[in-house]
């Protein structure tokens, strides 16, 4: 089931396409993975969760 646009849950800034999209944002670098959306400590591609990129990127830091 594919859902609609979506704002990247890190930045709060940029709008996916589609839900799941696995695309970058371009503004944090976040991939649209729902997989770690739904569970926000889990690392993916990343070496931070969800919450610790958020809170990175809230303090200026680079996520990836």
């Amino acid at each position: 089931m594919t859902e609609e646009k979506h704002i990247c849950p890190v930045c709060g800034k940029h709008e996916f396409t589609e839900y799941d999209s696995f695309e970058f944002c371009p503004i944090c670098k976040w991939i649209d993975d729902a997989g770690l959306t739904r569970h926000p400590d889990l690392r993916g591609f990343y070496h931070m969760n969800l919450n610790e990129a958020r809170e990175a990127y809230k303090n200026g830091q680079e996520i990836y």
